[in-house]
């Protein structure tokens, strides 16, 4: 139960105040309440908000930096979701105070936007995750292994999409799969996919990987084409206790702590695709994907040394070589840059 049982708010105009009020805490999960003269919002193990109506008409807004109210700010899971709400503010009326930006002035990791509702009430949405640990400490962030927490539904640009993959795809990612079959050998050190491979047996491997995303244990996220219709290719993101992980020789091969990685990324684009540079640009928009909506700022992104064209293209950026990884069975080694 929360410290604070309830807070209360006068407003100037109650209805003009609910159209306003009511998007945003909706969308934030709460659930409203109409009284006789007030309309309360509540949600689960949280404090209830209430707006009550001005005994005087016209004596609003409030200033702000008057004595009174300074400002509310809501925990954010995301910054996804910090720009989500800050939208959903601006279009039923909110005045805009601060765009979604960083704020280094109070850490290198603050996402924030500030908004006042027609009566001079300011609100925020923050997003402020853990500093991540020192070399040597556990960073495995609270995403992995809670189905509860927030997570990006996915990412979109001019070329590509990304979203949560699902056994309903099984027919696009076949045919990527079966297109790039001679590059994912090199990449998995395996005779997968073979030759034989079927569409079936690519739907039930599909369905293990959403079951898996569902509980956030791992993440999977098909690429696919603006309209939906090709898969491009996928991104698969686990913490660093993954159990294959856990079965590998791990040497750094600088200072960096491996126990600091919040994320292990690998993916691949399709053959065809691969000609064009997409995988570069996929890269690209991960790293800024990574960085802003998940929070992230220790990523390694993971290649196996046999694919020597995703190693050409890692070695290529300002990422530099952190970890080799090598797996019970395999002659090769993995190499993680970050």
């Amino acid at each position: 139960m929360p410290l604070i049982d309830h807070l209360g708010m006068t407003v100037d105009d109650l209805p003009a105040a609910i159209a306003q009020w009511d998007p945003v805490l909706t969308a934030l999960g709460y659930t409203r309440t109409d009284a006789d003269a007030s309309v309360a919002w509540d949600r689960d193990g949280e404090t209830e908000l209430i707006l009550f109506p001005a005994r005087e008409q016209g004596t609003g807004p409030h200033r702000h930096g008057s004595v009174g109210w300074q400002h509310l700010a809501f925990d954010i899971a995301s910054r996804a979701e910090v720009d989500r709400l800050h939208a959903i503010a601006i279009d039923v009326g909110w005045a805009a105070v601060r765009e979604p930006k960083l704020y280094p002035r109070f850490n290198e990791r603050y996402y924030a936007s500030f908004v006042e509702d027609a009566s001079g009430i300011r609100i925020e949405f923050a997003h402020n995750p853990p500093h991540t640990p020192p070399p040597g400490e556990s960073s495995e962030t609270s995403v992995f292994g809670d189905p509860a927490a927030v997570v990006p539904a996915g990412l979109q640009t001019d070329e590509f999409v990304l979203r949560p993959i699902t056994a309903d795809d099984a027919e696009r990612d076949f045919d990527a799969i079966m297109e790039t079959r001679e590059h994912l050998r090199l990449w998995e050190q395996s005779t997968w996919p073979a030759d034989d491979f079927t569409l079936e047996a690519n739907r039930e491997d599909l369905v293990g990987l959403e079951e898996r995303h569902a509980a956030h244990r791992a993440f999977t996220y098909t690429v696919l084409d603006p309209d939906g219709a090709e898969c491009l290719g996928c991104v698969y993101i686990f913490p660093v206790t993954a159990s294959f992980l856990a079965r590998s020789e791990v040497t750094a091969v600088g200072t960096d702590a491996w126990e600091s990685v919040q994320a292990f990324v690998s993916f691949w684009v399709r053959a065809s695709r691969m000609k064009t540079g997409l995988d570069a640009r996929l890269l690209a928009a991960l790293r800024t994907w990574f960085r802003k909506e998940w929070g992230f700022e220790r990523v390694v992104f993971d290649t196996s040394e046999t694919f020597t064209q995703q190693v050409e293209l890692l070695e290529g950026t300002d990422l530099t070589l952190t970890f080799r990884l090598r797996e019970p069975g395999k002659d090769a080694d993995h190499l993680s840059y970050g």
